[in-house]
């Protein structure tokens, strides 16, 4: 596992995306929970922008039939 994962690594053509896919590979080793911290984050952050569109989306209809019953 360790050689396909140097040989991931070693695809990256900067020095500097290396050693933060490196960084990023220890961390998993380490913690077990890493990805699924992040996915759940993501999954959470696009929950609460829904949520938003859809409260602005009911602000944009109530206000457009306020504008067409004050005509």
């Amino acid at each position: 596992m360790n050689e396909f994962i140097n040989d991931y690594i070693k695809l990256y053509p900067s020095d500097f995306l290396r050693k933060k896919i490196k960084k990023t590979f220890d961390k998993m080793s380490q913690d077990k929970l890493h990805g699924n911290r992040s996915a759940v984050k993501c999954v959470v952050y696009q929950s609460v922008c829904l949520v938003l569109q859809a409260l602005f989306y009911i602000f944009f209809l109530i206000s457009v039939a306020v504008l067409i019953g004050i005509k």
